[in-house]
């Protein structure tokens, strides 16, 4: 019964509740072409997500240039505990992290070439989570593998990230003391076979995960719809953490599972918590306070997993104060920006 009212709920409210396809980071403009028509039906208080996003201006898929040659950081050594001490995640910590993408002028709000900039905005944005009865842990969600409408030179609907590039964000990130979360938009590729193309950066104490079924495709393309994923392919990359983890002596490693609708993930009571990670269910869809409220309720997770909630500062309308998103209940445990 409570499967197919959260079913229920879930659907209804993505049909108001605009996907995160239409989302930006820092400018208000689109990702991609067709999202500045999302946007515009996505503010109107009868606005509908279509079933299908309309065709693009251009079938041309976005090629993003890679990152301007600029002096590589040192990176300090590896810490042994998490950046700011202890083992553990959750309970001891409030993650609340930045999101986007590590191309010059890419979605989000850590823009590669500004990156000191974004870990300054980010720990001043950490602060006001201060007062609500945990330390706070800020983090980078730094887009490593972003769906495409047509397949690149490997042939998948995903452009991989150079590992140099990561590189320069693990060492702003572990100069600020703060973690590395590396998000993945596999489209036809599977997660798994992603998540271990970075196996160099998530044998690191202060790196973790971040699954995106909402660019998860199989059986079509990215920008078809909604994507979704299955407790099976989280499983197998909950393991593959774990067991890196176990070996490495690793404190617990954060593996964030993104979800705004409940056809997204629909067998996710067989997700597993594995011994070493902190898997937390994050409601990233954009609306407006009511609305984004009643599908964090019915898609809150109890223990052994984790809550977490999204915020578009310049979309959702209006934005969630850090007083209203900490009034929440279950209370978030990860609050990320975008």
């Amino acid at each position: 019964m409570r499967r197919a009212r959260l079913l229920g709920v879930a659907l209804g409210a993505a049909a108001v509740l605009a996907s995160t396809q239409a989302c930006s980071g820092s400018s208000g403009a689109s990702r991609h072409p067709e999202a500045a028509a999302d946007l515009a039906r996505a503010a109107g208080p009868t606005a509908a997500a279509p079933k299908t996003p309309p065709a693009a201006a251009s079938p041309t898929p976005v090629r993003r240039p890679a990152p301007a040659p600029l002096a590589q950081p040192n990176t300090a050594p590896a810490p042994t505990n998490l950046p700011r001490g202890g083992r553990t995640l959750f309970p001891r910590y409030r993650v609340v992290a930045y999101y986007g993408e590590g191309y010059p002028g890419g979605m989000g709000l850590i823009e590669v070439n500004h990156l000191e900039q974004a870990a300054a905005a980010l720990q001043r944005q950490a602060d006001a989570y201060a007062g609500f009865g945990r330390a706070v842990l800020p983090a980078f969600e730094l887009i490593v593998t972003d769906a495409t409408r047509r397949p690149g030179p490997d042939g998948s609907y995903s452009l991989k990230l150079d590992p140099a590039a990561v590189q320069r964000y693990l060492a702003v990130a572990r100069a600020h003391k703060m973690l590395l979360v590396l998000d993945f938009q596999p489209g036809t590729d599977d997660f798994l076979s992603q998540v271990r193309r970075y196996e160099q950066f998530l044998r690191q104490p202060d790196v973790g995960v971040g699954l995106d079924a909402e660019w998860r495709t199989p059986g079509g393309r990215p920008y078809q719809g909604t994507g979704h994923s299955s407790a099976a392919e989280v499983n197998a990359v909950g393991s593959y953490l774990a067991r890196i983890v176990r070996a490495g002596k690793l404190p617990e490693k954060l593996l964030i599972v993104h979800q705004f609708r409940y056809d997204m993930l629909p067998d996710r009571q067989a997700v597993q918590a594995p011994q070493g990670l902190a898997v937390s269910f994050h409601m990233d869809g954009l609306g407006g306070i009511g609305l984004k409220t009643s599908v964090y309720d019915e898609l809150a997770v109890r223990p052994p997993f984790h809550n977490g909630y999204k915020i578009f500062p310049r979309l959702d309308k209006p934005p969630m104060t850090p007083q209203q998103a900490m009034a929440l209940r279950p209370q978030p445990e990860l609050i990320t920006y975008q």
